[in-house]
């Protein structure tokens, strides 16, 4: 092997050096006059041991390393144990960075992209709060606050709308850049309804839901139950006529019949319908809870939202 002449110049630097200190030590013990000092005590270390060994086997050190090392030649084992390098562990730090660089700038790809996207619907964190959660929103330009100005767009939404089932649309009327007041969003709907009935409306809510047919839907949250729901009994007389600007049936119906309501329960909730002589629901309005006022043309419609407001409700 070209290392071997190497390992043993190195073994017999070692072995002349050991040797040397070794007639040092004997030259300072012959010195006359030497006396060790009596206050040392002999400790029972490493050293100890080593020196009862020689003294047993009558080998000296050089002899113990000589042995020691000619083993390790034998073995074919290095004389000197060299420190791992720091190269790849410095390799595996700079992969790491440039990974995470890499990451950092695909993931801020992806952010942008969908910054740039329209969604088709709106999110439940975009929406503003509402009676019930809606899938879409539409601002409708009115110029003023009548049903002439209100019902034609809504009912034009309704042609317009093609959605899964159970989607809701929300129609937001804007009168002057603003949304328009509760108190005339009423008065419009119901002309013929009492002032009292119309002044204990504290927020409404109108649009299209779409379900087994697309229907348009309003919701009133009540300020006084009592004052609302005998208002609601009150109005019955001309709610037919009042709302048939919204539900063409129903003006088709009023034509040449009366308005007028039965009581009906659904999920436990008590209605007033009108149907027609086939028993089709062509409106009908209930109290969901003692804030929440429900009027539509489908009863399954009236379910929709009554489940959805109490599903919204679970999650505030």
């Amino acid at each position: 092997m070209k290392d071997e002449p190497l390992q043993k110049n190195s073994l017999q630097s070692i072995v002349d050096s050991i040797q040397a200190q070794e007639k040092s030590t004997r030259r300072v013990e012959d010195t006359k006059g030497y006396v060790p000092n009596p206050e040392l005590k002999t400790l029972r270390t490493f050293q100890g041991d080593m020196q009862g060994h020689i003294e047993e086997k009558k080998e000296t050190i050089a002899t113990i390393v000589l042995a020691e090392q000619k083993k390790k030649i034998e073995r074919n084992e290095p004389l000197y144990t060299e420190k791992p390098s720091s190269t790849g562990a410095s390799l595996k730090i700079l992969l790491g960075v440039f990974l995470f660089i890499i990451g950092g700038v695909v993931l801020g790809g992806i952010y942008f992209l969908n910054s740039q996207k329209t969604p088709n619907t709106i999110s439940a964190v975009d929406i503003e709060r509402t009676l019930i959660p809606y899938t879409q929103k539409k601002d409708i330009q009115i110029q003023k606050a009548d049903v002439g100005e209100i019902a034609p767009p809504l009912l034009q939404e309704k042609g317009l709308l093609s959605a899964p089932v159970n989607t809701v649309l929300y129609t937001k009327f804007v009168l002057e850049s603003k949304q328009l007041e509760t108190l005339a969003f009423v008065t419009a709907l119901a002309p013929s309804a009492s002032d009292a009935l119309r002044r204990n409306i504290n927020t409404y809510m109108a649009g299209i839901y779409s379900y087994d047919t697309a229907e348009p839907f309003v919701i009133l949250e009540p300020d006084d139950f009592g004052i609302v729901y005998s208002g609601m009994l009150e109005w019955e007389s001309g709610m037919g006529k009042d709302l048939s600007p919204f539900f063409p049936k129903l003006e088709n119906y009023l034509q040449t019949n009366p308005s007028v309501f039965t009581d009906e329960t659904y999920k436990n909730k008590d209605v007033r319908v009108i149907r027609d002589q086939d028993g089709a629901a062509l409106l009908l309005y209930g109290f969901i809870d003692k804030k929440t006022l429900v009027i539509t043309s489908n009863e399954k419609i009236f379910e929709a939202i009554l489940t959805k407001y109490l599903n919204s409700q679970l999650r505030r």
